[in-house]
């Protein structure tokens, strides 16, 4: 992208930091994509990550959508399939991108001190709500068919995490370059991420698979910022 971010050494480092944690986000993901789909329910595939559905279902009947609507073999071999996937998400990819959205923020602070503030806030808040999503989850699957309790808060949880990620996107997109033009395309494309997430969030039986594509546009601008802060020229 045109314009510098910064242009130390250490921003340098920050920024390719972030990079090479970012192509182990494209790695990982590409890995995903080889293993077998996950059926739920019924021997039904979804069109979308099955652990989607179940950070967005909002009642039990979603439960059971998944997971069935009363204990049973197939039930039992969902949730250890959902609990994997859980812990995976804990102890690796929430590590993964919020480093790799942090690195970026850190090496912005030279040019765009108020900015990297912002998007270091909003990191961190997109991580935080991240497990507390994951804490609903966890206590969701030892009781299927109860609502209550850690069960309520995992709209909330699962609300701010995706906001924030998406806004994330947004204010990487301002900080990717002093060029107007060229923040204000990365920006209207961070925009257009947030409002996928946006529609899922509102609308999770109809729009579901959109909140993953809302991210992967939000986080494609941070690579390409981070791939041309660091290999640009010195200016």
């Amino acid at each position: 992208m045109a314009g510098a971010i910064g242009g130390d050494m250490s921003s340098r480092t920050a920024f390719r930091i972030s990079l090479v944690l970012g192509l182990f986000l494209v790695a990982l993901f590409a890995w995903t994509k080889t293993q077998p789909p996950l059926t739920i329910c019924g021997g039904k595939v979804p069109d979308y990550p099955p652990v989607v559905v179940f950070e967005l279902s909002r009642d039990v009947g979603d439960l059971h959508t998944i997971f069935c609507d009363k204990p049973s073999k197939e039930r039992d071999a969902v949730v250890a399939e959902m609990s994997r996937n859980t812990r995976g998400d804990s102890f690796v990819f929430i590590p993964l991108y919020g480093a790799f959205m942090i690195f970026f923020f850190l090496g912005a602070r030279g040019a765009w001190p108020r900015l990297a503030r912002i998007g270091l806030a909003l990191s961190a808040l997109a991580i935080l709500s991240d497990y507390a999503e994951n804490y609903s989850l966890f206590q969701t699957l030892g009781a299927l068919d109860n609502r209550a309790g850690p069960y309520a808060l995992l709209p909330w949880a699962t609300g701010v995490k995706w906001v924030s990620l998406g806004l994330g996107g947004i204010v990487c997109a301002f900080a990717s370059s002093t060029h107007r033009l060229v923040a204000a395309t990365a920006a209207a494309l961070a925009v257009v991420g947030l409002a996928l997430v946006l529609l899922a969030l509102i609308d999770p039986h109809a729009h579901c698979g959109l909140a993953p594509f809302g991210i992967l546009v939000s986080w494609g601008i941070f690579l390409i910022a981070d791939a041309w802060e660091s290999f640009r020229l010195p200016a």
